[in-house]
Formats: structure tokens, C-alpha cells, sequence
């Protein structure tokens, strides 16, 4: 699913993730997007629960804390993420 370019903020991604985790969706780019630091921990809690999600891309969104990022790379081992 490509969500990439949609101006999507912390709060809409939480909805969503929610949303898709009992779907069968393999591959999520929420790219480009209004996404910050404040997402990652819900987010982890979240995709930790997705099981059929196998690759995330979420480059260009405004997470530039190195520790949000590697701890949510870190967490989601069975998942692909690129940052």
C-alpha cells in the first residue's frame, strides 16, 4: 500500500496502523509525509502486531532522531524498514 506524498501526520499514521494490521498487507511506504519522532513508540507498539507487514519505507518524513530511528528498526526485526 503507498501512502506516500499524502501529508499524513503522527496522529493519521496511529489510525491507519491500526487499521492495516489485520490485513494482509506485505508492503507499507508512508513516505514523504508529515511523520516526526513522536509516532515511533506507537508506531513500534503497533507494527509489532502486523503479521503479514514484511517491508516499511518511511523515508523524507521529519524523524531525524537517530535513536527513534534505530529503535524502531531495532524493534520490528521481522519487518524491513527503511528510513
Amino acid at each position: 500500500m503507498d501512502l506516500s506524498g499524502n501529508k499524513l501526520t503522527d496522529n493519521g499514521i496511529v489510525n491507519i496502523l491500526k487499521a492495516m494490521c489485520e490485513t494482509r498487507i506485505e508492503r507499507l511506504v508512508i513516505s514523504n509525509n508529515k511523520l516526526t519522532e513522536k509516532c515511533t513508540e506507537q508506531m513500534t507498539g503497533i507494527l509489532a502486531r502486523a503479521k503479514h507487514l514484511k517491508t516499511l519505507m518511511m523515508q523524507d518524513n521529519a524523524i531525524t532522531n537517530r535513536v527513534a530511528k534505530n529503535k524502531l528498526i531495532n524493534s520490528l526485526k521481522k519487518i524491513d524498514v527503511v528510513i
